[in-house]
């Protein structure tokens, strides 16, 4: 139909022009934003303005709009229409959905008919033109806000590439930066990283704006991710080209670890090895006479790291051996050994150590304990200990918001955390009191296998890692089996810094942390 040069698009009758005629309007606005064909904006415009009261019957369509409009809207708000003809109700902004067939009350009618009549006097179906419904309202709404924030037509974004990291790319950060070439004409691109292939449980999904690259946090480690981008604008989207890629994360961060090296099997110079019950593996070593200075040297296998170093000696009540530490050519600690243990000999009384911390060993430095003999003191060393300098803070030594402690037999100390309800974010915090310096953290929590538990960890107030406990380990119990950690690496922290974890309940998944270390690198 074509009134006063209107044209129409959708001549359907089952439930009134007005729905269809709106919906297929918007499709053409659709069309003009990736053609630039004005036709279609037009027969769009054309439309609405139909709708709107440039028609036959002089009404708008829309409730409440204009200056005639349908009083008489068939609705759950208005029950008594059902039965008083002189009950009516205005909802401003409803649609109706306007002309049908003729009245089959008015066999003097034509088609199309439309009547602002109340429920109660129709009858025969031909109620219908007055109904509305949400699926009326979308279409309208969809095509007034395109008019109203439409674009002038164009191109949807043109073709791009993802760049960084390469497909198939290993040994990438759990932090990485996911970077992709320009889209002529975006707007802006969302990036989806998901560990599966079908996209299906993302870990990230975000418009990101109009950038071509963005850093992404909390990936766990030893995992493959897949990453996808869509580039945006007004006229439609446009995904890479070569979507999508896939990485794989970095092996979990190997910690220092500690080695024991018993002195009888050091190098040796002006020592001798001595069988001892109360020695660590049954020997020791002794200066080989009187007055002579000796030595026992290794080279320090382990991982390049902060250590304590610990010696453990004979100091017996019959004289005042020295000793010198060194590393690597340099003193790093010296003594005397002039206790009064209680005996003169070297047995379980007189055994003791002596603790250097926090000394710097890089992977293959010697490491050197040099003593001279003095009376009958006769240096006697049992063994050299070196262990991570490590600073450790048990989770129910912290303060808890919205955490409880409980007892636990697979926890360090034999307790844990565990938040307190349902949905709750907790937090434990503490301030640091180990040197200021660069530090690997790691958190020891459980991953149980009934829920899906967020985690983040802040040093200073800032987010320095975050992850999802989603493992499968093979229990949904706070177990040894379900005890894992998380590690993180290079942060430096200050002397007195807030340290937090914060972790937030999910189904039967309770946020249970143990302890944090934090290891100087």
């Amino acid at each position: 139909m074509a009134p006063f040069g209107v044209q129409t698009i959708d001549s359907s009758v089952n439930f009134g022009i007005n729905e269809t005629n709106i919906s297929k309007a918007a499709d053409a606005y659709r069309l003009y934003e990736i053609t630039g064909d004005t036709v279609y904006r037009d027969a769009a415009i054309q439309a609405v303005q139909w709708t709107f009261g440039v028609n036959p019957f002089d009404i708008s369509f829309v409730c409440g709009i204009g200056s005639n409009y349908p009083v008489h809207l068939h609705s759950r708000l208005d029950a008594d229409a059902d039965t008083n003809p002189n009950s009516s109700i205005i909802l401003p902004g409803f649609m109706v959905c306007g002309p049908i067939w003729a009245d089959t009350l008015n066999p003097n009618s034509v088609h199309p008919w439309y009547e602002d009549r109340p429920l109660a006097n129709d009858g025969s179906n031909q109620w219908r033109y007055n109904e509305h419904s949400i699926s009326i309202q979308y279409g309208l709404l969809d095509l007034i806000v395109a008019l109203a924030y439409g674009t002038t037509g164009g191109s949807p974004p043109g073709s791009f590439n993802l760049s960084s990291p390469a497909n198939g790319a290993t040994g990438v950060s759990t932090s990485p930066t996911l970077s992709w070439t320009t889209s002529s004409g975006a707007t802006s691109y969302t990036l989806v990283v998901d560990d599966n292939s079908d996209y299906s449980s993302p870990v990230f999904n975000q418009d990101v704006g109009n950038v071509t690259s963005k850093q992404i946090s909390g990936l766990a480690y030893a995992t493959t991710y897949y990453w996808k981008v869509i580039a945006h604008n007004a006229n439609g989207d446009t995904p890479a080209s070569n979507n999508s890629f896939s990485f794989t994360t970095e092996a979990v961060p190997s910690l220092p670890s500690g080695i024991s090296m018993e002195a009888e099997n050091m190098a040796l110079t002006n020592y001798v090895v001595n069988d001892n019950s109360a020695a660590s593996g049954g020997k020791l070593i002794k200066l080989s006479g009187y007055g002579v200075t000796g030595t026992a040297a290794y080279s320090f296998s382990g991982t390049s790291g902060t250590y304590d170093i610990k010696v453990s000696y004979f100091d017996e009540n019959d004289g005042a051996c020295t000793f010198k530490l060194y590393v690597d050519g340099t003193v790093v600690d010296q003594w005397t050994a002039d206790q009064n243990l209680g005996s003169a000999n070297p047995d379980a009384t007189t055994l003791t150590r002596r603790t250097k911390a926090g000394v710097s060993i890089a992977n293959g430095a010697e490491i050197k304990i040099e003593a001279t003999q003095n009376s009958e003191e006769w240096g006697r060393v049992d063994k050299i200990e070196v262990t991570p300098s490590v600073w450790v803070k048990e989770a129910e030594a912290m303060t808890l918001t919205n955490y409880v402690v409980n007892t636990n037999s697979a926890a360090s100390g034999g307790q844990l955390i565990k938040l307190s309800g349902y949905g709750v974010t907790g937090t434990a915090v503490c301030s640091f009191t180990g040197s200021s310096g660069t530090y690997n953290i790691k958190v020891y929590y459980f991953d149980e296998n009934d829920g899906t538990c967020t985690f983040k960890l802040y040093v200073g107030g800032t987010v320095v890692d975050q992850w999802t406990a989603n493992q499968n380990l093979g229990s949904a119990d706070p177990v040894a089996a379900t005890l894992t950690s998380r590690t993180v690496t290079g942060v430096a922290i200050a002397n007195g810094a807030e340290i937090k974890i914060e972790a937030t309940q999910n189904s039967e998944e309770w946020g249970r942390v143990d302890k944090i270390e934090f290891y100087i690198i």
